[in-house]
């Protein structure tokens, strides 16, 4: 019987168009330049929508170098530039975008010859993964002398959302507090799309120099303040309202595996892990069974991982603009627990993490307790007796 988590996938696709119901937000009209945007709805805390934005930089760039670089700020109904620029005899391409990487997380530079942001970097707590936002178009004084430049923003990263369900709540309990992922590529180049994508995604080939994968200090992480007792329905496990926003890229599994009969379990390849307790549950009560306890621990309020490799049968790929919906089903028919993380560490800290919960890679539940059932028949034993 297979004993590791039944892992299943949900993709939710955002086309990233403009909706019917976009919010339009012009500046003044005129011989200056303004802008108006367009952003696909979104339904969590940190996915930017036409009417959350708040503000974005442009570059203006010309045949023979920059026309002009600045912050667009929305007030009330209007953008707003940073100061008045007017249009000249000659065409102009916009590069824009919002929420660029912090300090140290990466270099935007947008010039005549190149438009990239080199070495992004998302946190690695999702509460700071922030929606990255592109957007390209081009214009004339002709065209656009009495009308804004349209820009149509493109979510540039790929969104993942873990949920998780129980399928034997009623015999084993099993606590989440903290979930991450592992292995994944946490760098890359992301160039500027050189052409108006109204009606399709950001392409991933405009990411490119993917790396740091393979190394779990580096996961992408999501603690909580109080466990998720899972039921036999899809909860989220993601313990707040933001969802991770990572670096597209091709998906290479966990393979769970020894690297040959002498070797530890390979410890490279992306999986996904959650932070949690197992308990089986019956009429003397709830017997914690992951992370085992000893003679010298009896692991009471601590938590570890249990991992599952991300499979890349069914996606190969995260793309941008995509969100994935990742469903962990516990001790379904076939399944069981996941396999002990092969890097046990809580990149978030905080949590009692039991670090030393096992082998790396062993299945955590062996198979359903089961009985074969044997009555003897009854002995007759004939008793003489003299009345």
């Amino acid at each position: 019987m297979k004993k590791n988590v039944f892992l299943s996938m949900a993709i939710a696709s955002t086309m990233l168009v403009a909706c019917s119901n976009d919010e339009i937000v012009d500046v003044n009209t005129g011989s200056a330049i303004s802008f108006r945007t367009l952003i696909d709805n979104a339904t969590r805390a940190n996915q930017e929508t036409t009417a959350s934005l708040s503000t974005f930089k442009v570059t203006a760039i010309k045949d023979a170098g920059t026309e002009f670089a600045t912050t667009v700020t929305k007030s009330g109904s209007e953008w707003n530039t940073a100061q008045t620029y007017y249009w000249p005899n000659y065409a102009l391409k916009f590069y824009a975008y919002a929420n660029g990487p912090a300090s140290g997380k990466g270099t935007v530079s947008i010039t005549k010859d190149a438009k990239t942001i080199t070495d992004f970097t998302p946190a690695g707590n999702v509460t700071e993964h922030k929606d990255l936002l592109v957007a390209y178009n081009t214009g004339t004084k002709e065209t656009y002398n009495n009308a804004p430049v349209p820009l149509t923003f493109k979510h540039a990263l790929s969104q993942i959302e873990v949920k998780a369900k129980n399928e034997k709540a009623a015999s084993v309990k099993v606590e989440i507090i903290g979930v991450k992922l592992v292995n994944m590529a946490t760098k890359a180049t992301l160039t500027f799309p050189e052409s108006v994508l109204s009606d399709s995604k950001l392409p991933i080939s405009n990411w490119s120099n993917q790396a740091d994968q393979n190394i779990p200090a580096k996961a992408y992480y999501s603690n909580g303040t109080k466990a998720v007792t899972l039921t036999s329905e899809f909860q989220s496990v993601m313990f707040g309202e933001n969802n991770f926003m990572i670096i597209p890229q091709q998906i290479t599994p966990w393979n769970a595996k020894k690297n040959d009969p002498d070797a530890e379990i390979n410890k490279q390849g992306a999986y996904l892990a959650v932070l949690c307790r197992i308990s089986n549950i019956s009429d003397a009560g709830e017997t914690l069974i992951y992370p085992a306890p000893t003679a010298d621990d009896n692991k009471d309020g601590k938590y570890a991982y249990s991992a599952v490799a991300i499979d890349n049968k069914t996606v190969a790929q995260w793309e941008p603009g995509k969100k994935y919906v990742y469903n962990l089903t516990f001790c379904s028919d076939g399944g069981g627990a996941g396999k002990v993380d092969p890097n046990p560490e809580n990149p978030g800290g905080g949590t009692d993490t039991d670090e030393t919960p096992g082998t790396g890679g062993e299945d955590i539940l062996g198979g359903a307790i089961k009985f074969t059932v044997t009555v003897d028949d009854w002995e007759t034993v004939e008793v003489p007796m003299n009345m």
